[in-house]
């Protein structure tokens, strides 16, 4: 449960984006070029969008995007935004229907326990890129699940302290078959450019750590997969927790429950796998 200062801020939060709501509207349109000093990006029609920190270190320069326009700033603010290449769309909607098809044909049983594969899933990193279970082929991958709303010190926060301290074990080791995935629960604030602030402004680096968002139900169906459970309760999100390890096909080859698991558990296993692969 929240504590009253930590639910005001959220609700004040949430006060905001209702406010803006208000005025928003949508707006797609194709990124000529992008500013990420002043924060904007200018659209091929030669409107300039003021835009986050994350979203204009992204740029989207060439991309078409979609987002929602406070026209009543200055200059207008888009935030909210998702790139909308139309391939990778139709890529996504056929991955996750049968991502969703088979989470509702197993039921309980969709739940990836040791020695399982993880479904195919489609969603975007934290720089707008499409990203699949494919990507991550031959890494021995760590996954794990945030929210960036999240204020509650023990879960998240502490969850993406251990994940950039497992980053930097693995750095420093010179490891280069291992790979971080964090998945955000709360995709419909967690935009592409949200998570990539998110990262910077905590001193990560992207090279082999990724952060993921995308379609809310395919997400859904992701923690249903992984065993994640959610609750939205007083304005936030409740949440158990697992932290997983797949190998290079995507075998679950490790789990651990709860919020307290350890860079160490995770690098020594890391660092096994890759000895072995290498002897």
């Amino acid at each position: 449960m929240l504590g009253p200062q930590t639910t005001t801020l959220f609700h004040t939060t949430l006060c905001w984006l209702c406010a803006a709501t208000l005025n928003a509207e949508s707006l797609t349109g194709k990124v000529a070029s992008a500013d990420p000093d002043a924060q904007t990006l200018t659209l091929e029609d030669g409107r300039v969008l003021k835009v986050g920190a994350g979203d204009a270190r992204i740029g989207y320069v060439g991309q078409t995007i979609k987002g929602e326009l406070e026209p009543l700033t200055e200059p207008p603010t888009l935030y909210a935004i998702w790139p909308m290449d139309e391939v990778n769309v139709a890529v996504e909607k056929s991955v996750n229907k049968k991502l969703h098809n088979d989470t509702m044909l197993q039921g309980r049983k969709a739940f990836r326990s040791l020695g399982d594969y993880l479904p195919d899933f489609a969603l975007y990193n934290q720089d707008g890129e499409f990203v699949r279970k494919g990507t991550y082929q031959g890494k021995n991958t760590v996954y794990n699940f945030i929210f960036t709303r999240c204020q509650m010190p023990t879960m998240c926060p502490a969850t993406t302290a251990r994940t950039l301290r497992l980053q930097k074990m693995i750095d420093e080791a010179g490891l280069k078959d291992a790979q971080l995935v964090t998945i955000t629960f709360d995709p419909e604030y967690d935009t592409p450019g949200i998570l990539n602030e998110y990262g910077v402004q905590r001193g990560a680096h992207f090279g082999n750590y990724t952060l993921l968002t995308g379609d809310p139900e395919a997400i859904e169906d992701l923690m249903k997969q992984f065993g994640i459970l959610t609750i939205d309760e007083d304005g936030t999100i409740n949440h158990t927790m697992a932290t997983i390890l797949t190998d290079g096909n995507g075998k679950v080859i490790y789990r651990k429950e709860g919020s307290t698991w350890t860079p160490q558990d995770f690098f020594d296993r890391l660092s096994e796998r890759e000895q072995d692969a290498g002897s």
